[in-house]
């Protein structure tokens, strides 16, 4: 499974898994979130679509008050999402 590049197979097979171990009518999400404190790369991959070229001029670096805030959101956001429970 580590190894396949069948992602909508690999995604039956977790729902099929899911509903095996869980009830059916429960579904539960995981969050994650990604601090991106600058989108300067030098790797030019086709990983992401943001990333600039360095010295680019649409080019930036977050502060670490900028990063502190985006910290503070984001905990706030995890704290009420994870009270939160989804039913089908």
């Amino acid at each position: 499974m580590l190894e396949s590049d069948d992602l909508v197979g690999l995604g039956m097979a977790a729902h099929q898994m899911r509903l095996k171990k869980n009830d059916p009518r429960v579904v539960t999400y995981q969050i994650d979130r990604n601090i991106n404190y600058t989108n300067f790369c030098t790797e030019y991959c086709s990983f992401c679509a943001f990333y600039r070229p360095l010295g680019a001029k649409d080019g930036y670096i977050l502060s670490f008050e900028e990063i502190y805030k985006k910290i503070d959101a984001s905990r706030k956001s995890a704290n009420s999402a994870s009270a939160k429970r989804f039913s089908a």
